[in-house]
Order: C-alpha cells, then sequence, then structure tokens
C-alpha cells in the first residue's frame, strides 16, 4: 500500500475516534459507553491498517462515520410545492417536489385517500366471520375479513362497526383495538385501525350496490393451517389472524425444516 494511501487511512480513522471521544465528553450527541465502543471499534479499525489491512480497516473506520453522523441526521423530507395529477371518487394522486434531508430535491407521487379500518370478528362457538369477494385489481376472489374506509367526520370505532354490519350483518358490542398500520406507505396515505371483537348477533348483510360479497365461517382452530398453506392473499387479513392466533396462544403450522419454523 502506498505511503498516501496508508496516511488517509490512518488520519480517518483518528479523526472518527475524536469525534467518537468528543461524543462522550460532549453528553448530547451520544452516551459515554456508546462513544467507548465507537473509539475501541476505531482503534482496533485504524489497528488493522498499519497491520496491512487497509481495505478492511478503511471500511470499518468508513462505517463508524457513517454511523455516528446518522444518527443524529433529521431524515424528514419538506415538501415544496405539490400538483394534482388524478381526483377520482376514492383517491387522488399527487406529484410532490420535496426537499431531502441532504439539501437535494426528488419528487414523491403520492395517492392520497382515506384512512380505513378492519375488524376480526369471533362468535361464540370460536368462528371468524370473513367475507369472500372478488378484487378487479388483482384478478380473483379473495377471503378477507370485513373492512372498509372511514367516513368524513366519523371515528375509527363507529366506521369499524358501520362495515361490519354492513357487510356481514353482524354486530360487535365492544371493539378492542389491536393494531394500526400503513397499507402502502411507499406511496399511499392510508392508515387503517384494526380491531376484533366477539359476535353478539348476526343478521342480514347490507352491502353498498357495487360490492358483491358472500360471508363464511371459519373455526378459529383451522387458523394456523389456512396460514400455513398461503390461502390468505390479503394483508389486512394476515394482520387480522396471526393477530388473533397469537392472542389464541395458536401453535403455528409450517412444512419448512429449517430451524426457525421447529422451533
Amino acid at each position: 500500500m502506498s505511503g498516501i494511501r496508508k496516511k488517509t487511512v490512518e488520519m480517518v480513522g483518528v479523526y472518527i475516534l475524536v469525534f467518537a471521544c468528543f461524543c462522550s465528553y460532549n453528553g448530547s450527541v451520544c452516551s459515554a459507553e456508546h462513544a467507548g465502543v465507537a473509539g475501541g471499534s476505531c482503534r482496533a479499525a485504524i489497528g488493522r491498517a498499519k497491520a496491512g489491512k487497509s481495505r478492511r480497516g478503511f471500511a470499518e473506520t468508513t462505517w463508524m462515520f457513517r454511523r455516528q453522523i446518522s444518527m443524529e441526521q433529521d431524515l424528514t423530507e419538506k415538501a415544496i410545492s405539490s400538483e394534482t395529477i388524478y381526483n377520482g371518487k376514492i383517491v387522488t394522486l399527487n406529484v410532490d417536489k420535496v426537499e431531502l434531508p441532504n439539501g437535494r430535491t426528488a419528487t414523491r407521487e403520492v395517492v392520497r385517500t382515506r384512512d380505513s379500518v378492519a375488524v376480526v370478528p369471533v362468535t361464540r362457538d370460536d368462528k371468524v366471520v370473513l367475507v369472500r369477494q372478488y378484487r378487479y385489481a388483482g384478478g380473483e376472489e379473495l377471503l378477507e375479513i370485513p373492512a372498509g374506509r372511514i367516513d368524513p367526520g366519523e371515528s375509527p370505532r363507529a366506521a369499524a362497526q358501520r362495515e361490519l354490519l354492513e357487510e356481514t350483518g353482524c354486530t360487535c358490542a365492544e371493539l378492542k383495538k389491536i393494531a394500526g398500520f400503513y397499507i402502502a406507505v411507499g406511496f399511499a396515505t392510508e392508515f387503517m385501525h384494526l380491531y376484533a371483537g366477539t359476535v353478539d348477533h348476526i343478521g342480514e348483510a347490507c352491502p353498498d350496490d357495487d360490492e358483491f360479497v358472500r360471508t363464511e365461517l371459519m373455526p378459529v382452530s383451522q387458523i394456523p393451517e389456512i396460514l400455513a398453506k398461503q390461502e390468505i392473499r390479503d394483508v389486512k387479513t394476515l394482520a387480522g389472524l396471526l393477530h388473533l392466533s397469537w392472542m389464541l396462544g395458536l401453535s403455528p403450522v409450517s412444512s419448512c425444516a429449517c430451524s426457525i419454523c421447529r422451533a
């Protein structure tokens, strides 16, 4: 290795070591313990560089430097402008210009829509109430938990009770929120509220005019098997049934021979 390159490696390592020591003294960037670990790693990397393992030492010191910086970096992207490309009944498509954390600009295509709800309804004889319907976007029939969008001015809990009644004819006097998550946060704003409840009444479903659904009851004991067979292809239903399995302590079913699945 050339003398110039070797000197560069050592200087980078020393710089990060000084930075870690500063963090330890200052206390506002990271804890003393963390800075000590960083300093020790940097010193070890410098030693390896001096011993001739230049590439590995340089890579490690660079990684430590980036790690220290990234821990404090604000990752927020700031909106600069927004243009509406499409405004439909359900979704609005915007193309936004944003400022990145490093000061550069980028374009973000965002699907804006109302938030939604989903319910995992379980009857008193331990059966999950599901709905089967054809999903045009996916091109197939899917078995799902009842779900729908929140109307303007409606609370998530009220929306969950309404959608459950409309799609299945069932009611749950009490609903427990078990999770909340973004459906496709990479490009969409939709946030879903997931509930579970015990069915206290089963009546007639009253879906919307353009909805054609069929109610199906599935024993909770079959959840591990149907999940293992990958018959559930809807993400909210996967989340709901997996959470129900966890709450009931149901053992997973798997034909996989790996150590994780056998545990």
